[in-house]
């Protein structure tokens, strides 16, 4: 195998490296917003539940 070859494999197999780093790491942004917006979905609830008036029986 010539230099050039193995210089070409060299750069696509770091390109395909990049890439799955560049994924990776978009869905570890998009797994922590999520989790974020859960909690503030929780957090809605609670404070809704928190704030309903007491029902009074006769």
């Amino acid at each position: 195998m010539s230099n050039k070859c193995r210089t070409e494999a060299r750069a696509r197999e770091l390109s395909v490296a990049q890439s799955a780093e560049v994924r990776h790491r978009i869905n570890c942004f998009a797994e922590g917003l999520g989790v974020l917006l859960e909690g503030v979905i929780v957090a809605i609830g609670v404070r809704g539940l928190c704030g309903l008036p007491d029902q009074k029986s006769n």
